[in-house]
């Protein structure tokens, strides 16, 4: 099958790390044989970049093939707008896709099925292009701004109605982003598709257990809704003057004030904090690492928690709409956001009884449900229910 994959983003010089997980799926998707290639949705960083490494705009009338890249990489550079104006947003890149779609399939031959990635605006242009060349839509929506209540701009509600009607097939990464989406169109349920654990590059370090006993929180910047600030809080109730260490992953945001509260909180001696990583850095964190832990407000997914576990980690997380359906008893705790009592007795529950957490069970558990086969097989099963959804379509226009 020829696959385009379809993102509001995607990692680039600027900003390696950016989509990442989109990347990987991609990836895993043309290691199980299909033929994948990618058109990224236009973002301003991206633009301004290629104009000062080349000294000169870019095509602004297609996308631009990028050539140090192993799958088919074109990047837009033409339809972004300020995010506060979503119609005008929606007006440009439509005939800005519309070019770039036609340019792809010049080169590449044209595909059997679009996956976009986010509503806003991959998803939204995959819809128009699917409605002028025929072509089925699978759409898979990661955005925390719907489970953060940010979706209230003039337009954006019937952007969102508009692209979840006219896809083929809809998902979310999560429970609570799933139910949040279902209620735009009950007749036209989404479903669920998790993101991709790299089982492969996250696997068990072959070391001992690390000592001291040390927890981790994984990010890449500090913000509030991250929850560090809970988690510093809950781990000074649970170990100030012990022996536990923290690591503390992610750059600027709170991280100074994060700095001066652990400070205050007496336990900067047992706190380091050590900025954003790359993969291999943030693979090493959990090897110096007992357990991983998400102290986040909101979450669609937690893609650092399931590597975590692929490095045979057990975790801890807060009820934050993404890990709650996925996390079990055998493989970390849940608590409730913001409380700090209750994240600073998880703390201490799982250190103090952590030989319950088998490494070899949690890694398996990962393996089974977010690897790259596994998912793979979810969405080819979506791809394939997409097609059949399309064909009906067709079939009952044309009577």
């Amino acid at each position: 099958m020829h696959i385009l994959v379809f993102p509001s983003f995607y990692p680039s010089a600027v900003r390696p790390l950016t989509g990442i997980f989109f990347k990987e799926q991609a990836e895993a998707l043309h290691q199980a044989g299909h033929q994948v290639g990618v058109l990224v949705a236009p973002r301003i960083r991206e633009s301004l970049h290629y104009i000062q490494t080349h000294r000169r705009l870019p095509d602004l009338q297609t996308a631009i093939l990028e050539t140090d890249t192993d799958l088919p990489v074109y990047r837009m550079h033409w339809g972004w707008f300020l995010r506060i104006f979503p119609n005008i947003c929606a007006w440009l890149t439509t005939p800005a896709g519309y070019r770039a779609f036609a340019r792809y399939c010049d080169e590449q031959g044209k595909p059997d099925i679009i996956h976009a990635h986010n509503i806003f605006y991959s998803g939204y242009m995959a819809s128009r292009i699917r409605r002028r060349f025929n072509i089925p839509v699978v759409l898979t929506e990661h955005s925390s701004s719907f489970v953060r209540r940010l979706i209230f701009l003039p337009g954006q509600h019937r952007i969102v109605r508009q692209t979840l009607r006219e896809v083929d097939a809809a998902a979310a990464v999560g429970a609570s982003l799933q139910n949040i989406l279902n209620a735009y169109l009950p007749e036209r349920p989404v479903g669920l598709l998790p993101n991709i654990a790299r089982t492969d590059f996250f696997i068990p370090s072959e070391s001992p257990l690390p000592e001291p006993f040390t927890f981790a929180l994984v990010t890449t910047i500090l913000l509030p809704l991250k929850g560090a600030a809970v988690l510093l809080r809950a781990f000074a109730t649970a170990f100030r003057g012990g022996h536990e260490r923290l690591l503390v992953v992610g750059e600027g945001g709170e991280q100074v004030a994060l700095q001066q509260m652990a400070q205050q909180l007496g336990i900067a001696a047992q706190v380091e904090f050590r900025g954003r990583l790359s993969r291999q850095g943030v693979r090493d964190i959990f090897y110096e690492s007992r357990v991983v832990v998400s102290a986040s407000y909101v979450e669609t997914f937690g893609i650092t928690l399931i590597e975590a576990m692929a490095c045979g980690k057990p975790v801890i997380a807060t009820r934050s709409g993404g890990p709650d359906n996925w996390i079990t008893p055998e493989t970390g705790l849940l608590v409730p956001t913001g409380d700090v009592p209750a994240l600073a007795a998880a703390l201490q529950d799982i250190r103090t009884h952590y030989e319950r957490y088998s490494s070899a069970a949690v890694r398996q558990y990962c393996i089974d449900n977010f690897s790259q086969s596994a998912v793979v097989r979810q969405i080819e099963t979506t791809y394939a229910a997409a097609i059949e959804n399309f064909q009906r379509t067709q079939q009952r226009t044309a009577g």
